[in-house]
């Protein structure tokens, strides 16, 4: 549940820092904003849904390839874990229409 989350966002930002590294030996990129940025985790807005919890993180990029590279690097950390009460699953949407 929650350490799942926490966990990913390690995955993550250690994924967004090594995109930043890339990003910051292109010439003309210091003054260029990061090219991607986690927001979270934290937990949804609608907390529980059908007895189960929900958090959410936020990657904003700033173009789609920094962006395809990350979720290529987070896809096999996706999906179901755990079992029993401990069983966690966690899912990209891409593009989402609301974040509630």
């Amino acid at each position: 549940m929650q350490r799942r989350a926490e966990e990913l966002a390690v995955v993550i930002r250690a994924a967004a820092e090594e995109v930043r590294r890339k990003h910051a030996e292109e010439p003309g990129s210091a003054e260029a904003p990061p090219p991607v940025q986690l927001l979270g985790p934290k937990a949804s807005l609608i907390e529980r849904v059908n007895r189960r919890v929900r958090w959410q993180m936020l990657i904003r990029a700033s173009s789609r390839p920094p962006l395809r590279w990350l979720l290529r690097q987070l896809r096999p950390r996706l999906g179901e874990a755990g079992s029993g009460e401990f069983k966690t699953m966690a899912n990209v949407d891409v593009d989402p229409q609301s974040l509630i």
